[in-house]
């Protein structure tokens, strides 16, 4: 039987006096709050989940995906906040556009059908050694 699943065993899950999964770790001796050393762990396709990752996305006025997790990680702990942040709409619509550049045409010496090594060049000066002058 299989308890849990790969990437949640390795956040060492454990159930609290409350019965709340939280997340183990190795900062127990931390001088933090208790929902800060042990977030509680929330599944990420439950619709609690969804809200809370869009409340606190509104709350901080749209914040990248990398703040966002922080903020959340301070209490919660949610597997995957980056794919939840594709369906918010005014993020869509602020995020640049990629756009590809038309190509110029090339010049005609660039075109020209010559065969290999028709021009060559050599460079007779070598390396040149410079001495700072104190």
């Amino acid at each position: 039987m299989k308890l849990c699943s790969l990437p949640l065993h390795r956040l060492s899950p454990f159930l609290d006096s409350s019965g709340i999964l939280r997340v183990g770790g190795r900062i127990m001796h931390a001088s933090l709050p208790y929902n800060q050393k042990h977030p509680a762990l929330i599944p990420k396709r439950h619709p609690f989940t969804v809200l809370l990752i869009h409340h606190y996305h509104k709350e901080n006025h749209h914040p990248g995906a990398t703040t966002l997790q922080q903020l959340i990680q301070q209490q919660f702990w949610i597997m995957s906040v980056r794919s939840q942040l594709r369906f918010c709409i005014p993020c869509y619509r602020i995020r640049p556009k990629a756009v590809q550049p038309v190509m110029g045409n090339l010049p005609k010496y660039r075109l020209q059908q010559i065969k290999p090594f028709h021009q060559t060049g050599i460079d007779y000066a070598g390396p040149i050694s410079l001495k700072e002058l104190s």
